[in-house]
């Protein structure tokens, strides 16, 4: 299946009135994976291959971004630039790792596409591909240079996108790739802090097994229990409890995990950790007003 990525955030792949007729086919061809008469057309050397529109997207993005491999090859057999990006900074790279599309990752790979450039908000290849869980590609950009540790505008790094989404199987192979467990975000939080606000139970157990520090706490103070315990994720208040979290543990606020999870009223998450406390008698504050 095509990937609609670009065109599912209103991507204009070429203006009619503005681009030359022969550069729209050429376009459109990619487009749509139409390798005999792209073929035909590039040969006719009546147009340039790295023609773009008024987004800076050239054929080989388009091609890319669609899974559509005989056009891109044939676009980079006809010194197609791999390295051309859009004005957001997307290049063919990015478009192939955020589809998936290894075949397509490897060729540009081979023609020497860029591994770590990134878009206007510093995703790279190597992130994207991340964020979406494709680690057969995360494997081929980290071989390739792709930067373990690179950083969005916010600061989270590969390892941070791949937890917040719940992809246990990236996390796992970001880190036995050398990704830093403990990387903090430009709000103080980690991958494990993101992990347990989401509630991706496998995500944390993989992170906990790495020695991800369990009592990190982001800009406000907030711990992955403080986190879990907001968002009504019980399975993962008991692991935490369970791993050795600090249920007493203040926020900036003052506020302990229980007194937050009294204010959103998460009965199950309070009732827990009440009896926890009280089994291990622990003081069970209040938070004063």
């Amino acid at each position: 299946m095509p990937f609609q990525g670009l065109a599912a955030t209103g991507f204009t792949y070429f203006d009619f009135q503005n681009e030359a007729f022969l550069s729209s086919q050429l376009h459109l061809l990619a487009l749509k994976g139409n390798t005999e008469n792209l073929k035909e057309l590039v040969q006719s050397g009546k147009v340039y291959v790295d023609s773009q529109d008024q987004e800076g997207t050239t054929a080989l993005i388009l091609a890319c971004a669609n899974n559509n491999f005989q056009c891109a090859k044939e676009l980079l057999k006809h010194g197609a630039n791999p390295a051309a990006r859009r004005v957001t900074g997307t290049s063919a790279l990015y478009c192939a790792a955020q589809g998936g599309y290894l075949d397509i990752v490897n060729l540009l790979l081979e023609h020497g596409a860029p591994v770590n450039v990134a878009n206007w908000d510093g995703g790279t290849p190597l992130m994207v591909a991340s964020q979406c869980n494709h680690s057969d590609v995360v494997k081929a950009l980290v071989t390739h240079g792709g930067n373990i540790e690179a950083r969005m505008l916010d600061k989270a790094t590969p390892l941070f996108v791949a937890a917040q989404n719940g992809h246990t199987e990236t996390v796992s192979l970001l880190i036995s790739l050398g990704a830093c467990v403990d990387a903090r975000r430009t709000d103080g939080a980690t991958p494990l802090w993101i992990a347990c606000q989401m509630g991706h139970y496998q995500v944390l157990e993989e992170l906990i097994v790495h020695n991800a520090q369990i009592d990190c706490v982001n800009e406000n103070g907030e711990s992955c229990l403080h986190a879990a315990a907001l968002f009504d994720h019980l399975k993962v208040v008991k692991f935490l409890i369970s791993a050795g979290a600090d249920p007493h543990l203040r926020s900036q606020d003052g506020v302990t995990p229980l007194e937050l999870a009294q204010e959103a009223q998460n009965v199950q998450v309070v009732n827990y950790l009440k009896r926890f406390s009280k089994e291990r008698k622990l003081p069970d504050v209040q938070r004063s007003s």
